[in-house]
């Protein structure tokens, strides 16, 4: 086999490892996450010198790549934290595009590129997980109570978002 093939072998299974990595949705992580794990028990709200959510970078200007599995689940206050219900025990803390989200504190609504969701309100979206533990992102700890970081980050994406209001 010569060098030109072998490298398009492992070129090629780098794309799959990719591809099916981006893949990945949050029922396939459900045996690694165990229910309320990492969750301090109720206690005072949030600390007012850190944020209220979090955010990472999006232009909405460019046409960007974004990951592509499926985001889903109900808003909720958890705790003082408005994270994502999943079911079955499953929660996550949402990180918002931040060039298209804004946020209504004292209505619990925020607004990700023009739709409004509230407490009771589900999201389906793309995007991507992230798994969270006590060392895994100190970063995420100086920009959120670490009480509302949940065994599971869903980055929230802006692909076809859609809302389903509470009942």
């Amino acid at each position: 086999m010569s060098l030109k093939n072998i490298k398009s072998w492992g070129l090629l299974s780098i794309l799959i490892t990719l591809y099916l990595t981006a893949c990945t949705t949050l029922p396939e992580l459900k045996d690694s996450i165990k229910k309320d794990q990492g969750v301090v028990p109720d206690i005072e709200p949030p600390l007012k010198s850190k944020k209220d959510y979090l955010t990472y970078t999006f232009d909405s200007s460019e046409d960007s790549t974004q990951a592509q599995a499926a985001i889903y689940g109900t808003f909720i206050l958890k705790e003082g934290c408005f994270i994502l219900d999943h079911g079955n025990g499953l929660y996550s803390t949402p990180v918002f595009p931040d060039s298209v989200t804004k946020w209504d504190k004292k209505n619990h609504i925020i607004t990700i590129n023009g739709i409004s969701f509230g407490l009771g309100d589900s999201i389906y979206t793309n995007g991507g997980y992230l798994l969270y533990g006590p060392d895994a992102n100190t970063q995420l700890e100086e920009e959120i109570d670490k009480r509302c970081l949940m065994p599971s980050i869903s980055y929230i994406g802006t692909y076809d978002l859609k809302k389903r209001n509470s009942t």
